[in-house]
């Protein structure tokens, strides 16, 4: 089952150049104030979940956001740092809309940050990726939740 290419290696260098870009130019804090402000308003319900300061987790979504991309587009490097966070996030009521709005959330702080729409060739390769990715983090946080 791991043994698969989440994308194509040219779709990955794409996706993978969008973030990279958006970090090397110091965007990593504009980024993830955009991401939460987002996600705070699609799914209200999640706020209580994150502490009032977000500084330290905004660090941390720019953090974790790097592990998967840098190991795209093998499943099996991807799967690892996937199924390693779910039992962090285990506690939480995560459903299926919460990575979808996740996901919705990435794009539109990266559309945000970048000051332009997410190419196709770029944003569904991504969405696919984070969504197998939700999906691989809600089972490994609910088989030890």
């Amino acid at each position: 089952m791991d043994d698969f290419l989440v994308m194509s290696h040219d779709e990955a260098k794409l996706v993978r150049g969008a973030f990279d870009s958006m970090i090397r130019d110091g965007k990593g804090p504009q980024f993830a104030q955009a991401f939460y402000a987002h996600l705070f308003a699609i799914a209200p319900e999640v706020r209580e979940w994150f502490p009032k300061d977000t500084v330290e987790q905004n660090r941390k979504l720019v953090k974790t956001q790097g592990v998967p991309l840098k190991n795209l587009p093998e499943w099996h490097d991807v799967a690892g740092p996937a199924r390693a966070l779910g039992p962090q996030h285990g506690h939480f009521p995560i459903e299926p809309k919460h990575f979808e709005a996740f996901v919705t959330c990435l794009f539109k702080a990266m559309e945000d940050v970048m000051g332009t729409p997410l190419l196709p060739d770029v944003s569904i390769p991504f969405r696919m990726a984070f969504l197998r990715i939700g999906a691989e983090m809600m089972r490994a946080g609910r088989a030890r939740a």
